[in-house]
């Protein structure tokens, strides 16, 4: 002891409190660099990548478009009066932005010169939005702008707030449920540990979230449910998961019974994968149902994964089909057609596995006699012809087919042609490419039941909607790839200005620590806000299910507010237009069940006319398409063509010629097309030959050349000039016009500036020539 008072004596006491002094001064800027040394490489490859952008841009004279409010926040600066809003060329005096929870901090800083412009002019601007439906933060979303920025912004005199009290949508008791919940739920978080001294209280978003209704409206049912089992498998998320989907065909069947229709049914998933999960079930219970129960209760389902085109398996083996067209010895191709032939439904005995030296055999087991020779004979049709061709053949047009795939495939083939021309591996590129993740188009009276994501059922609202499972994270993920953005306030790290960290605990106690809890705070209303968009979305039937596994999940905090007195919490919930939630709590606690369920009283839908399967037309005798309005000059096929006419379809047919070889390919296209009687192709092929048999001619169709057909050259007036053929060999340009009338000095002033045109891009013009071709006759220039 006398050693240690000796030390502390001779000065050990101050150098432990200058230690501890050190540690404490040093220790948050040392867990701040570690925190930023931690991901500082994966800054520094973003960092790369945003410079490569910028300098491929900034080559191409382009701009990424995320980037146009930034620019345009640049540009307009703090001018009050931006030029180029003047510079648009309209004026406009009132503005109404609607959804305005959304906006970003960018787009505010665009649009508020407009509004304060618009208001300084004597005129009245409006701003529709609810804080309490922005759930969009991941996309600059800022709820502040429209709860906090605009009364700032804005002198009290020039801004009016007027919440809409009536709900016009939902059935009393859902609005008393929505009214009780969401003025409970925010005033219980704010009262968590965690968000003591915080100034933001969730409370204040939802300040006017109590509505009333008009009062003829009557009812509304709710059931919250949180599943619970003695099954350990129950216990996991994987075990409830299957327990709550069993529960779903009995509450669609139950509904049906009640009146309403597949189309009244909405079931909303916070997560796509959910929704994946949910169609397989529900197709899968309706595979197994009896055809009484099949004819008595609609399962028909509608989602986004199903509305997507490219994952139609007919669509599928259509495209497989053509793929097999292109390549006929790819293995790969030939066993995904084997594939999605059987998952058509079309067909049974399916195998699970194919192997690649069965292929063949197995062909020869399902596909439809005579399919290889069936597939060569449809090559050189147009693409509209030949899909239509696959889809009779392997009788994937018959009843139960996926007639809204066909159809709308079709539709996008039609418009491929009208754009690109029929190009069979030129479409099977465009549709890997962006194809085949299109939306099918279908009318909104379908009859089916919707799955989607809370997100995207923002904005529509259905009779009975289903919230299977309310189980997402209040609080942000702390494992993964969650960053955020912070802005270092020391040096050095300063110095290296915003910079994307890991969200995580180590923030805490350090000068990160505020946007650790801005984003914690955040994280909270996103989710609250996700918990009411989902459920004022009902409007007579509410039903959810929950299986909470820790305290910060939404069934349990959900639950936790069901069964907290109002009066203990000091919350005000006397109004008429709100109820007391223990009182409908009943099983321990585990349902919650307010109103009654009553029939639909709302009229029948008209049925729907639907196709029950994709007619296909085949033979000579079926309607040929036309793809541009000269077709219409033709005359009967018994006289023969107008001249006007056939001199436009050798134009035509001398566009898709590149060589000699493609002059039979070319004729047949323009037969399969419409365009040319099939009895006048022989003739037209042996014309051609001919043609293009003359010393110029027979050098202009000479393979070994680049041959650019109808070429859009830019000219100096802004217009596109398009000569009919360029020869470009040993680097010298020949330009040919195709002229099928008499001979106009017009023509002459037109090759001549074809050929100004071709030197004005650095091309050394060898020859200029107009093609007389009725009259076999070359004017060179």
């Amino acid at each position: 002891t006398s050693r240690v008072d000796s030390a502390l004596a001779d000065g050990l006491s101050s150098k432990v409190k200058s230690l501890v002094d050190y540690y404490t001064d040093g220790i948050s800027s040392y867990n701040e660099a570690t925190i930023v040394l931690r991901d500082i490489y994966m800054a520094a490859i973003l960092g790369d990548v945003a410079h490569a952008v910028k300098v491929l841009t900034n080559a191409e004279n382009s701009f990424v478009l995320a980037d146009t409010g930034d620019m345009l926040m640049n540009v307009i600066g703090n001018d009050q009066t931006p030029f180029i809003y003047e510079k648009t060329g309209n004026e406009y005096n009132v503005f109404m932005i609607d959804e305005f929870q959304d906006t970003s901090t960018i787009q505010y800083r665009n649009f508020k010169p407009l509004l304060e412009n618009s208001i300084a002019q004597g005129y009245n601007s409006i701003v529709a939005g609810d804080v309490k439906q922005s759930i969009y933060r991941w996309r600059n979303g800022e709820w502040s702008i429209l709860g906090r920025l605009l009364e700032s912004d804005f002198t009290e005199e020039r801004v009016r707030d007027e919440p809409l009290t009536t709900n016009w949508r939902s059935l009393p008791e859902i609005v008393k449920f929505n009214n009780t919940l969401f003025t409970v739920l925010p005033g219980i978080i704010d009262r968590y540990p965690e968000f003591n001294g915080s100034l933001d209280k969730l409370a204040d978003v939802y300040v006017n979230v109590v509505q009333s209704v008009p009062n003829d409206k009557k009812g509304g049912y709710i059931r919250i449910e949180n599943v619970s089992s003695e099954d350990n498998d129950s216990r996991k998320k994987d075990g409830f998961k299957k327990k709550i989907l069993s529960f779903l065909p009995e509450i669609i069947k139950q509904c049906q019974d009640d009146g309403y229709r597949a189309s009244d049914i909405g079931i909303l998933v916070r997560f796509k994968s959910e929704a994946t999960e949910i169609l397989d079930y529900l197709n899968r219970y309706s595979a197994s149902i009896s055809e009484d129960e099949g004819k008595r209760y609609n399962f028909n389902l509608l989602s986004a994964d199903s509305l997507i085109v490219g994952n139609s398996d007919a669509v599928r083996f259509i495209v497989a089909a053509m793929k097999r067209i292109i390549d006929s010895d790819d293995s790969i191709n030939r066993g995904e057609m084997l594939r999605y032939y059987h998952l058509t439904g079309l067909r049974g005995g399916g195998e699970s596995v194919i192997s690649f030296s069965l292929v063949g055999e197995l062909e020869q087991k399902y596909f439809p006699l005579g399919y290889g020779e069936f597939l060569l004979s449809i090559k050189s049709r147009p693409l509209f012809t030949l899909s239509e061709s696959i889809i009779s053949f392997f009788g994937l047009n018959g009843e139960g087919s996926d007639v809204a795939a066909i159809g709308f495939f079709q539709d996008q083939v039609l418009k491929y042609m009208n754009e690109n021309g029929s190009d069979l591996k030129g479409f099977i590129a465009w549709w890997e490419d962006e194809g085949s993740e299109q939306e099918i188009e279908l009318s909104g009276e379908q009859d089916a039941i919707r799955i989607m994501t809370i997100h995207k059922a923002k904005g529509l609202q259905f009779k009975i909607v289903l919230v299977p499972f309310i189980s997402w994270q209040f609080t942000p993920k702390t494992k993964g790839e969650n960053f955020i953005w912070v802005l270092p306030d020391k040096e050095p790290l300063s110095i290296i200005g915003a910079f994307p960290v890991k969200y995580n605990k180590e923030m805490q106690g350090t000068g990160f620590e505020r946007y650790y809890n801005s984003e914690l705070w955040s994280s909270y209303l996103d989710n609250i806000n996700l918990l009411y968009v989902a459920f004022t979305r009902a409007e007579e039937r509410l039903y959810g299910f929950t299986f909470p596994r820790n305290k910060n999940e939404a069934g349990a905090i959900l639950f936790s507010t069901l069964s907290a007195s109002s009066s203990d919490l000091d919350i005000q919930t006397n109004n008429e237009m709100m109820v007391n939630l223990p009182d409908f709590l009943l099983s321990g606690g585990n349902v919650y069940e307010q109103g009654v369920k009553h029939r639909n009283s709302g009229a029948a839908s008209a049925e729907m006319l639907l196709n029950a399967d994709y007619p296909v037309f085949g033979g000579e005798n079926r309607l040929r398409l036309r793809f541009s309005g000269g077709s219409l000059l033709r005359l009967d096929e018994e006289k023969g063509l107008s001249k006007a006419y056939y001199g436009t379809v050798l134009h035509d047919i001398l566009g898709n010629i590149i060589v000699e070889d493609d002059i039979q390919g070319a004729v047949d296209s323009a037969v399969n097309d419409g365009l040319l009687p099939i009895g006048g192709a022989e003739e037209t092929v042996e014309k051609i030959r001919k043609m293009i048999s003359g010393p110029l001619t027979k050098e202009w169709f000479a393979p070994g050349a680049e041959v650019l057909t109808e070429p859009e050259i830019l000219a100096g007036d802004g217009e596109i000039r398009r000569p009919d053929r360029v020869v470009i060999r040993n680097n010298q340009a020949t330009v040919i016009d195709y002229k099928f009338g008499g001979e106009r000095s017009e023509h002459l002033n037109q090759i001549k500036y074809y050929k100004s045109l071709l030197t004005g891009l650095g091309y050394q013009v060898k020859m200029a020539a107009l093609w007389y071709v009725e009259q076999d006759k070359i004017v060179e220039v």
